[in-house]
């Protein structure tokens, strides 16, 4: 046997690559539902691996983004920047004229009185007669300087001395340090240059395919970020870098994919994705900035692209889909959210976030992350049934009908714990300088008796279980497009065979593509009890016009019939009251009124 068929028996199959992955997957699923004792992911110290793994991020992927963030950083800062300059800045940094201390040019009267002479002697040929001398502070005092100085007597021996003596010094030290530093001749240029940085690139250049909302709205989020009992750990110092570091996390990934469209409560999945991966507060090393970008494109292109569209129609069928699930695992708690909303509503905050913006336990945020790239995009489906599903004891003795009132009360978080008790044992009293809600002092107090995240994980799995996504007819209501039937397919493939940018490619395309690719039916189911609307009569035209032919006949009849008896009315007064022997005339009116009310009754009968 030679070397060469020596290796390729060793080597495995593709198959069998396969197959190793998804028994790897399937063993990462089981060991999300375990309990944790003493620490916060169910992979413990090996979480940052196993979420690489259920990103499909390899060794090779973070070698190949590191060259690409180098090769970006070698690049020429003032490439982008040279052309947006206008010419005079351009001529400025030519220019023999002395900088002040910020940087700017200083230019003295006798510069200006020069011309068109500049200081190196050459003819210049721009016209500068419209420009308008301002004096500054120190070019005001250096000239009352002058003249107090030309004022004062010129036989004056002491003046004599005192100029004999600071003339040769005058160089090197002065009595107004405002004038030395005014003063510095163009052979001191090497310190100016030293002094002089270069430009600090702006948030629109470093990140090119973002508008300026885009970036305002990231700001005004992150800044509302780390916020509240789950983030009690991190000093104000650390919650500052780390919302430097989620800020570059998410712009980065936003600008380097412009189909994916930023939607409240990204922020929040980032910030678990950055303390997960990158535990400690101290800027990233390349290797670690390398696998922050990889999974924040990952996560946002193939996990929860639904989420990430131009609207947030897909995400209202999946809302749908949650309201089939309800239905068919408890009909009771069903009926109730339907009496608050066609689709339930109160659930959105869960789905958007992945239940890392209402928990108070970071642990908790973390593995309902985790939860959801170990089983897919349609586990927070299920995730947002379970966490509604334990409370149900509470929100079965609701009898309000208010709409709002049982919207309100179905979207209160239930109390999600961590696994260890221990961590519970801390004082309920919070006192944070960033967050100041009495509330949230009393919701710390009653973790203890929360339910324990691994209990509603397992409860999720078993709606999972029960009810997937072909019994929900999930291909009624999501596209071929969406992130629930994509994810199988790419996850469960062989790693050394998969082409992530062909992947990624096809992710923007859906993105970018009409919308029903990725929903097809995401509006609520009609109320019966609403009446029609303009909407509706445009959509059934033969069922609203059935029902107006009966109500326009009766106008009809109205307005003729009542036309009728104004004129026989008018014919009876014209006729003579006084005289009796026209009691034949009168008859007749009187034929015609009856006549004119038994066909009121014919015409109104018929009609209805």
């Amino acid at each position: 046997m030679t070397a060469e068929s020596s290796i390729a028996a060793a080597a495995p199959s593709p198959t069998a690559t396969a197959e190793t992955s998804k028994s790897r997957r399937q063993k990462l699923q089981q060991q999300c539902l375990e309990p944790c004792p003493s620490r916060s992911t169910a992979f413990g110290d090996q979480h940052v691996e196993a979420w690489l793994f259920l990103l499909g991020i390899t060794e090779e992927h973070i070698r190949a983004h590191i060259s690409t963030l180098q090769s970006e950083a070698a690049q020429p800062k003032d490439e982008a920047s040279s052309s947006s300059c206008s010419e005079i800045v351009n001529e400025s940094e030519s220019a023999t004229i002395p900088l002040d201390k910020d940087g700017w040019q200083v230019a003295t009267e006798d510069i200006l009185r020069a011309g068109s002479t500049g200081t190196d002697g050459r003819k210049e040929e721009r016209q500068d007669d419209e420009w308008k001398v301002v004096k500054s502070k120190k070019a005001r005092r250096r000239k009352d300087d002058e003249t107090a100085s030309t004022v004062s007597a010129p036989n004056s021996p002491e003046l004599d001395s005192k100029q004999g003596s600071s003339t040769p010094a005058s160089g090197d030290s002065s009595p107004n340090p405002d004038v030395g530093a005014d003063t510095v001749e163009h052979g001191g240029s090497k310190d100016q240059d030293a002094s002089v940085k270069p430009p600090t690139p702006t948030s629109q250049q470093q990140y090119p395919n973002l508008s300026s909302r885009d970036i305002e709205q990231v700001a005004k989020d992150v800044e509302r970020s780390f916020i509240g009992p789950a983030f009690k750990p991190l000093s104000t110092a650390s919650k500052s870098h780390r919302r430097a570091q989620l800020s570059h996390l998410i712009l980065t990934t936003l600008s380097r994919h412009p189909a994916l469209s930023y939607f409240q409560g990204y922020h929040d999945i980032l910030s678990i994705l950055l303390l997960a991966l990158s535990p400690s507060p101290s800027s990233p090393s390349p290797r670690d900035q390398a696998i922050l970008e990889l999974a924040a494109s990952r996560l946002s292109l193939h996990v929860i692209r639904d989420s990430m569209t131009r609207d947030l129609l897909p995400v209202m069928g999946q809302l749908k889909l949650l309201s089939r699930l309800l239905h068919l695992a408890d009909p009771p708690v069903a009926a109730l959210v339907d009496r608050a909303a066609p689709l339930p509503f109160f659930a959105l905050p869960w789905l958007l976030t992945l239940l890392t913006h209402d928990t108070i336990h970071v642990g908790v945020m973390q593995r309902a992350v985790e939860f959801v790239l170990a089983f897919g995009p349609g586990a927070a489906v299920y995730l947002c049934a379970a966490v509604l599903l334990l409370r149900r004891a509470e929100v079965m003795q609701e009898d309000e009908e208010d709409a709002a009132v049982l919207h309100a009360v179905l979207g209160r978080m239930p109390l999600v714990c961590v696994d260890w008790a221990e961590a519970e044992a801390e004082s309920a009293m919070y006192t944070d300088p960033d967050v100041e809600l009495p509330s949230l002092a009393a919701d710390r107090a009653r973790a203890a008796k929360g339910t324990p995240v691994s209990t509603l994980l397992e409860h999720t799995v078993a709606l999972l279980h029960r009810f997937p996504l072909h019994a929900l007819h999930a291909d009624t209501l999501m596209g071929p497009a969406s992130a629930l039937f994509t994810w199988p397919a790419l996850f469960d493939a062989d790693p050394d065979t998969l082409d992530w940018s062909e992947a990624a490619a096809r992710a923007e395309e859906a993105l970018e593509g009409p919308t029903d690719r990725i929903v097809l039916d995401p509006h609520p189911p009609p109320d019966p009890d609403d009446p029609p609307t303009d909407a509706d009569s445009e959509k059934h035209p033969k069922r609203n016009n059935a029902r107006e032919a009966p109500h326009n006949a009766r106008v009809l009849a109205v307005v003729g019939i009542s036309g009728l008896l104004v004129a026989a009315l008018f014919t009876a007064s014209q006729s003579p009251a006084a005289v009796a022997g026209k009691a034949e005339e009168t008859r007749r009116v009187l034929t015609l009124i009856v006549s004119l009310l038994s066909s009121w009754g014919r015409v109104v009968g018929g009609a209805r």
